[in-house]
């Protein structure tokens, strides 16, 4: 009776032989009948060679390397990936919350994830209908699978932060900037059309008003040149002081870089209390 018993858990002919390694090759791609199952193989030899299994997280590494919004990627077109030169290629997001639509400059890696997307699009069950990512049923119910999806792996590691995916789209604003890229151009590239839509999205730190500082200094563009002599920090209350100065100086470059508005206004409050902090810092060195 206990061998009957541990029989049945296996299949016809189970457990059969040890995994190992097959060749590459394909002769047929399979799924299972019901469209529930979302897995997928290939068979060559009377052999499973590959099993794929498209994992709903490639559209979020999609957003979260283009900026795009949720419902743009969701009305992606299944050929919004664009070649715009000798080995230079874009994705086209269609028409957005703001009407307007744009090109969006990709590396190799997000290339690949839109040649995964679209591969796993040409096999999916559900029938065509020119658009990137398969919607079960309509355009707010593939957004709220996403949305659910992401919910979902931040409980499974035990996240207590809520994440969206829109701070996808916060986060390459901000990589952007950092990576040097100018505030009209990340305007660009976020689809925004005034900068003060594009001033919510950038987190801009100490550190990278200290880099702007010293690439201003490195090379000025309404200064004769100077010559160059070595530059060694300050440490303790003196380089402190210093950091705030060159901070509150390439911060207000910035701020007469932005027309008249809520940005510049802000930017000015911080400048003031940048001044407030440096004259409390130089109340430290006196006796």
């Amino acid at each position: 009776m206990a061998l009957n018993s541990q029989a049945k858990h296996f299949a016809p002919g189970g457990p059969g032989i040890e995994p190992r390694w097959t060749r590459g090759a394909k002769v047929a791609v399979g799924t299972a009948y019901s469209t529930s199952s979302r897995a997928w193989y290939t068979l060559d030899s009377g052999c499973v060679t590959e099993v794929y299994y498209p994992t709903i997280d490639t559209p979020h590494l999609l957003m979260r390397h283009t900026g795009m919004r949720i419902g743009e990627c969701a009305d992606l077109s299944f050929d919004c990936l664009r070649s715009t030169g000798p080995n230079q290629w874009a994705i086209h997001v269609p028409l957005g919350k703001l009407k307007t639509e744009r090109m969006v400059p990709v590396d190799s890696f997000v290339c690949e994830l839109a040649r995964r997307l679209r591969f796993f699009r040409s096999l999916d069950p559900l029938p065509a209908d020119g658009r990137l990512l398969a919607r079960p049923r309509t355009k707010e119910a593939l957004v709220r699978q996403l949305r659910d999806y992401l919910h979902q792996v931040c409980h499974a590691l035990g996240l207590s932060t809520r994440i969206v995916p829109h701070q996808c789209r916060h986060s390459y604003a901000t990589e952007m900037l950092r990576a040097g890229v100018g505030l009209p151009a990340v305007m660009k590239l976020l689809g925004h059309t005034s900068p003060e839509m594009t001033m919510r999205y950038l987190d801009v730190a100490l550190t990278d008003l200290q880099r702007e500082f010293e690439l201003a200094r490195s090379k000025p563009r309404h200064l004769a040149p100077q010559p160059k002599t070595p530059f060694t920090p300050r440490t303790g209350l003196d380089g402190l002081i210093d950091s705030l100065l060159a901070a509150q100086h390439v911060l207000e470059m910035f701020r007469r870089t932005l027309p008249n508005g809520a940005s510049r206004r802000r930017l000015d409050r911080l400048s003031n209390r940048l001044t407030k902090i440096v004259t409390e810092a130089r109340k430290l060195a006196t006796p």
